[in-house]
C-alpha cells in the first residue's frame, strides 16, 4: 500500500516536471520569436521538425499567421474560421457587405517549407463550412486580402 502510494506521487511528480519543461521551451520560443521573429517573413524557408505531435515551433508559426492574416485582412473581410490542423491550417474569410465566403488553406508546412506564403489555396465557398467551393486558385500570402475581395464581390 505505502509502495503505491509513492509509486503514485512519483508518477504525479514525472508528470509536473514535463508539463514545466513544455511551458518552459514554449517560453523559450516566444523569448526568442521576439527577438528574431519581426515579421511573418522571418519564417521563410523555415524547416520545421517532423513529429508525430504537433510542435511548439508550429504552434507558435500558426498563432503568427493567424495573427497577420486578420491584421492584413481589409476592412470589408473578416476571418470567421480557422481551422488548427496537423502542421497544416485553414480558413474562411467573408465579405460582410456581399455575406459571400472564401475558403483558404495550406498544405502541410514539414513537406511545402514556403507554400504558405507563396502559393496559398483560395476559392469561393457558400458558407464557413462549404470545403468543396468553386474552383481552385492560388494567391500569395501579402495577396490574400485582395484575392479574397475579388472573389467575394
Amino acid at each position: 500500500m505505502i509502495n503505491e502510494l509513492y509509486a503514485d506521487k512519483i508518477k504525479d511528480a514525472e508528470i509536473n516536471l514535463e508539463l514545466a519543461d513544455k511551458e518552459l521551451e514554449l517560453i523559450k520560443l516566444e523569448t526568442e520569436e521576439s527577438k528574431t521573429k519581426n515579421g511573418i517573413e522571418e519564417w521563410l524557408g523555415y524547416r520545421f521538425e517532423s513529429s508525430t505531435t504537433k510542435t511548439l515551433e508550429y504552434s507558435l508559426f500558426e498563432r503568427q499567421i493567424k495573427s497577420y492574416i486578420k491584421k492584413q485582412l481589409d476592412q470589408d473581410l473578416e476571418l470567421v474560421a480557422w481551422n488548427k490542423m496537423y502542421f497544416e491550417f485553414s480558413g474562411f474569410i467573408k465579405n460582410k457587405r456581399t455575406g459571400r465566403f472564401v475558403y483558404f488553406s495550406c498544405p502541410d508546412v514539414r513537406f511545402y517549407p514556403d507554400w504558405w506564403y507563396n502559393d496559398l489555396l483560395i476559392r469561393t465557398a457558400e458558407n464557413e463550412r462549404d470545403f468543396t467551393g468553386g474552383s481552385n486558385d492560388w494567391c500569395k500570402l501579402p495577396g490574400l486580402s485582395k484575392k479574397a475581395k475579388e472573389l467575394t464581390k
